[in-house]
């Protein structure tokens, strides 16, 4: 009798486990949509080249890791890097997410890219390749932010160099 009762509960607790499991599950895959959809703002804001809507996707405190390895901190700094981009380039971009981890309040995306630049002054395009590293917080009222963002580049077999764009 009281092994049939340790079964009962060993396999009550089993039981537990896996709906709570289930429901961390579920939650993680509901944020995961949630960042999914701020990575497709965040593309379509910079395509179109909407500056304070792109800005808003970013915490207060955002650092941008540019290709050549300066830290632009604060969205003040930012602003700057995306009217010199804004000014030099349009382009299209394709974002490739490789990995994606969420916990309660962080999370993490890197991938690749690859994007089509034209400049704004000649009309020559140019393919950018390279990968990327976003970091995500969650802030109290449960909207997700870009906190960090780097990039990496591949030089162009052209030009032998990087963009340092966003």
């Amino acid at each position: 009798m009281r092994r049939a009762m340790m079964s009962v509960s060993v396999a009550a607790a089993l039981g537990l486990l896996l709906c709570v499991g289930a429901r961390c599950e579920a939650q993680t895959a509901g944020q995961d949509k949630e960042i999914e959809a701020l990575r497709a703002e965040w593309v379509q804001d910079l395509e179109e080249q909407k500056l304070e809507p792109s800005l808003a996707l970013f915490t207060d405190d955002a650092v941008f890791l540019t290709p050549d390895g300066t830290r632009m901190a604060g969205k003040d700094a930012i602003r700057g890097l995306y009217q010199q981009v804004f000014a030099t380039y349009s382009g299209k971009i394709v974002l490739n997410p490789k990995q994606l981890a969420v916990a309660q309040y962080m999370a993490y995306e890197s991938g690749s890219f690859h994007e089509t630049l034209t400049t704004v002054k000649t009309g020559a395009k140019r393919l950018s390749t390279g990968s990327y590293l976003m970091v995500y917080r969650r802030d109290p009222d449960g909207k997700w932010q870009i906190a960090q963002q780097a990039w990496t580049e591949k030089p162009s077999a052209a030009s032998g160099d990087g963009a340092g764009h966003p």
